[in-house]
């Protein structure tokens, strides 16, 4: 009785076993990848997957001898898996595929013309130049053993292909083909590789249309002189160049500009005599290409008369700001007598000037200093492979005095000795300001005066004193010691006489009506020694830029 419940629950545990490895097995086919494909692996598909063809293809730039080549084709009718796929398709970042190939319809793969095919095996492959290249790097089991001609039996699972296409879009270009190669060999005859594709990897036309279009500067041609090639690109793509030796790749920026930099080559250095192409790429090695031709040329070398300028603010606003880079450049050259020279020493009868640095400098303030990089060109195409660099100050201008004149009161007639006080007002004189700030800077005068001695060696003093009447019936001592305000503006040009309002011609007043100006406010006890004695004494004008300075 033991024994037989003994029995009876094993044989219960062991259903139990048996049903619960069915369930573990049967969910794991149903919603994970097929048993010998990574878990990180995802089938490809979409619109890039062409898999609609009858038969496997030969890939572009591959060879079978002539007229011979397999009379089947095996069947793959179970997709393509690969990782680091991104909505359907490789990437960069995938470094593997998994194929599977089931026999023909016929039951084998024929290889006809009685070659000696020494080795079959899936692949993966792309042309660069006119021929193909595998771009598989693992080792991978050939379908036949011998020299047979045909194949007739082929892997049961997947097999695994390792690659590298981290240059997908750069170095390795769409299509991919996925199929199989074969090695063949009939003596005295011909043999090689033979590579064939059943499975294509093409481009994505959609996001190709919607890829922001690639430009060369220049216009559609550029000079073989060129050390940089810079252009517009969807912005944060990288760009490669071809049609010159060597490999040249950018990323564009944010904004979509792209600087290739040759370094100390040129165009012509690197053998692009024809024309150069710059492609835009993404990861998923989706491109759009642009062309220039290639212009032989010479390199200009620029000369400049000063290494610096400093920009007036009238000049700033005329030449600067609201300008082009390209007229800021010429306007640039023209004030450092800056020229440039072809390689034989003559120079270009029509030269165009331009920088990049136009933006930087017109958002420079007052005061500030940039260095201007200045580039040349002639209307051959000649342009400078080294600029010139100018550092430009944006001068804040000067407020200073210009003209000034002396003042006679009385306009240089013997005054009477007045019977009361009595206001005599100087003849023509003239107190220029020089300003060169920016319209619309003010400025401030103050002016004090000594006072007025006899001119005969005795050092008496004039009863009397120089006086600022403002028009409106204030008067103020100019002798007393103290800077008193006489006049304010604004400039609204480079010169102003703020005493051309103020010439009276010598006129005397001694009533309460006085124009604005500077007086001599005589006493009636001026001493005179019984005749004619001259006074002099001096007036201390101050220029600011703000009151009370």
């Amino acid at each position: 009785m033991k024994l037989k419940k003994l029995l009876l629950q094993l044989s219960l545990l062991l259903t139990f076993v048996s049903a619960g490895s069915l369930v573990v097995s049967t969910s794991a086919h149903a919603l994970g990848n097929p048993s010998g494909v990574d878990a990180d692996a995802t089938q490809l598909s979409g619109n890039t997957y062409n898999s609609q063809r009858d038969a496997a293809n030969l890939v572009d730039g591959s060879t079978n001898g002539g007229d011979y080549g397999p009379g089947s084709y095996p069947n793959q009718d179970s997709g393509v898996y690969a990782n680091g796929v991104s909505g359907g398709r490789i990437t960069t970042k995938t470094t593997k595929f998994w194929v599977k190939f089931t026999a023909p319809d016929y039951g084998s793969m024929h290889l006809t013309h009685g070659y000696f095919n020494q080795k079959v095996y899936p692949d993966i492959s792309y042309t660069f130049n006119g021929k193909p290249i595998s771009l598989v790097r693992n080792s991978v089991t050939s379908w036949i053993t011998g020299t047979p001609t045909s194949v007739t039996k082929f892997p049961s699972g997947w097999t695994e292909l390792d690659v590298d296409l981290r240059g997908l879009g750069d170095t390795i270009t769409l299509p991919i083909n996925i199929g199989f190669s074969y090695d063949y060999k009939e003596d005295y005859v011909a043999e090689g590789t033979a590579m064939y594709y059943t499975v294509q990897l093409k481009a994505d036309p959609d996001v190709i249309k919607n890829m922001g279009d690639i430009t060369i500067d220049g216009g559609g041609t550029i000079a073989s002189s060129a050390h940089t090639v810079t252009g517009t690109a969807q912005p944060n793509l990288k760009v490669k160049l071809t049609g010159l030796d060597g490999t040249h790749v950018a990323q564009a920026d944010s904004t979509g500009k792209f600087t290739i930099n040759l370094g100390t080559d040129t165009l012509k250095t690197l053998n692009a005599t024809s024309s150069i192409t710059a492609t835009e790429y993404n990861d998923f090695g989706d491109s759009k290409s642009a062309s220039a031709t290639v212009v032989n040329t010479v390199p200009l070398t620029i000369t400049s008369g000063t290494p610096s300028l400093t920009v007036s603010p009238d000049d700033w606003d005329a030449h600067i700001a609201g300008k082009s880079s390209s007229e800021i450049a010429t306007w640039i050259a023209s004030q450092t007598g800056m020229t440039a020279t072809k390689p034989d020493g003559t120079t270009p009868s029509t030269l165009a000037y331009d920088t990049t640095d136009g933006d930087s400098l017109k958002a420079t303030v007052a005061g500030g200093t940039q260095d201007v990089t200045m580039n040349v060109s002639d209307a051959d195409g000649n342009a400078s492979t080294t600029p010139a660099t100018i550092s430009v100050t944006r001068g804040a201008g000067k407020l200073q005095f210009g003209d000034m004149t002396n003042m006679v009161f009385g306009n240089g007639a013997t005054l009477p000795i007045p019977g009361q006080k009595t206001l005599y007002a100087p003849g023509d004189y003239q107190i220029n300001i020089s300003d060169t700030r920016e319209m619309g800077s003010a400025w401030y005068v103050t002016a004090n005066a000594t006072p007025m001695t006899a001119t005969d060696g005795s050092n008496r003093t004039l009863s009397g004193h120089i006086v600022y009447e403002d028009g409106n019936g204030t008067r103020t001592q100019l002798d007393s010691g103290n800077a008193v305000p006489v006049a304010s503006g604004k400039r609204d040009s480079n010169s102003t006489d703020i005493a051309k309002s103020w010439n009276q011609d010598g006129k005397s007043y001694d009533g309460s009506s006085v124009p604005a100006g500077v007086y001599l406010d005589a006493n009636p006890n001026i001493y005179a020694a019984g005749g004619a004695t001259g006074y002099s004494g001096s007036i201390t004008w101050s220029l600011t830029d703000a009151p009370g300075n």
